[in-house]
């Protein structure tokens, strides 16, 4: 089992510190900053790995994932993956939307094929839909669920890499409770993919009660977890670990009872409470 922490941790620090870009190859160096603070903090504070966010225009072009390619091997640590998920729905109800944003998880997949060292886990949102247009579109989420994991199961990844969809709130009205998301693992066309747990997601949908049916369940596929705390249940605002109401005391024992020896990520803001969570979790699970 590993512990990192996600680039969420440097958004603050730079990219809401910038002021807004009237070009896009400054909007590329602004991200290839983000890149490089994260990688910088990851090695110089001598955790395991990061977990990179990938969006718009790091994967826009051959180019810019060449430049982000070289930045990740200037540095030592390993790195893993969250896809684009800002403007990416794969069970969107237009065609051209989910068609694009299946294209751009086929993007990371191919980069995650150019690097000398392949990440662990690449997280991937299942896609939503907005509560009022549940009523015209919620009975095809799953037929345009398994339309795009059949298409991604096509792609070749790096063995050693678990593309793992993501559980999310309840306020995506997809892939949220476990006996939903319990339903599509146990498909034929899932066979080749994996799951991220996100603390703050399934306390909102399932309480603490949940971390035990959701490890009972589906722990096996478990192979990457987001460490976030909340303090409502009507949105996801990513609070340091310890500063909400989510019992990290009861998750780390769910994790020692089903013995989960996957990936940790802490997925707040701050360095500063980047570092104070590690300390607490280390506390927490050894």
């Amino acid at each position: 089992m590993r512990l990192g922490f996600s680039s969420m941790a440097f958004e603050q620090d730079t990219l809401f510190k910038q002021k807004p870009q009237t070009t896009e190859r400054a909007l590329f160096d602004g991200m290839l900053d983000w890149i490089r603070k994260t990688l910088e903090f990851g090695e110089t504070n001598k955790f395991e790995f990061v977990e990179l966010i990938l969006e718009s225009p790091i994967t826009d072009n051959a180019n810019n994932l060449s430049e982000t390619r070289d930045l990740i091997e200037s540095f030592k640590i390993p790195v893993n993956f969250h896809a684009p998920f800002i403007n990416n729905n794969i069970i969107d109800f237009s065609w051209p939307l989910r068609d694009g944003s299946i294209r751009e998880y086929e993007t990371v997949l191919d980069f995650a094929c150019t690097l000398k060292k392949s990440p662990s886990s690449i997280t991937v949102h299942p896609g939503h839909v907005q509560s009022f247009l549940m009523q015209i579109y919620g009975g095809v989420r799953g037929i345009y669920f398994e339309q795009a994991l059949k298409r991604l199961a096509l792609k070749s990844w790096p063995q050693q890499t678990s593309i793992c969809f993501e559980s999310l709130p309840m306020s995506s009205n997809f892939f949220n409770k476990i006996d939903e998301i319990v339903g599509f693992t146990n498909q034929e066309y899932y066979k080749k993919f994996n799951l991220t747990l996100d603390t703050s997601h399934l306390w909102i949908c399932e309480d603490m009660a949940g971390f035990d049916t959701y490890f009972k369940r589906l722990g096996h596929l478990v192979k990457n977890m987001h460490l976030v705390d909340n303090k409502t249940k009507d949105n996801d605002p990513h609070v340091p670990v310890g500063k909400g109401v989510i019992d990290f005391k009861e998750i780390a024992r769910c994790i020692k009872k089903y013995k989960y020896d996957g990936d940790l990520v802490i997925e707040h803001g701050g360095p500063s409470a980047v570092l104070r969570t590690r300390e607490y979790l280390n506390s927490l699970l050894k």
